[in-house]
C-alpha cells in the first residue's frame, strides 16, 4: 500500500543526544572511533578467522549406534507391537 509518510526531521532527543556526546567527548578528551582499522582490530570477532568444519562424519560408534537404533525400530514395526502403547510393555514385563 502506497501512502504518504510525513517528514518531520531528526527527533529532539536524538538531536540533544548527539549533542551532549559532542559535549561529553570534549570533556573527557577522547572521541568515538566506530569501525576503524584500529577499532576494528581491537574488538572484531576472532572465532570467525577460525575455518571450522561444520559437516563432519560421525565417529564409528554413532554409525554403529544408528545403524543398530534403525534395525531396532524395523524390528519393532514388523512385529507390529506399538511403542507407544504402554499396555503392551506392561505385558512383556510380567512374563
Amino acid at each position: 500500500m502506497d501512502y504518504f509518510v510525513p517528514n518531520f526531521g531528526m527527533d529532539r532527543d536524538i538531536k540533544w543526544s548527539e549533542e551532549d556526546e559532542k559535549v561529553a567527548s570534549a570533556l573527557v578528551g577522547h572521541a568515538w572511533a566506530f569501525k576503524t582499522p584500529e577499532s576494528w582490530e581491537k574488538w572484531r570477532n576472532r572465532a570467525k578467522d577460525a575455518e571450522y568444519n561444520f559437516n563432519m562424519d560421525l565417529s564409528e560408534d554413532m554409525q554403529a549406534s544408528l545403524t543398530n537404533m534403525k534395525f531396532a525400530e524395523d524390528t519393532v514395526k514388523k512385529s507390529g507391537f506399538d511403542v507407544q502403547d504402554l499396555k503392551g510393555v506392561e505385558d512383556i514385563l510380567k512374563k
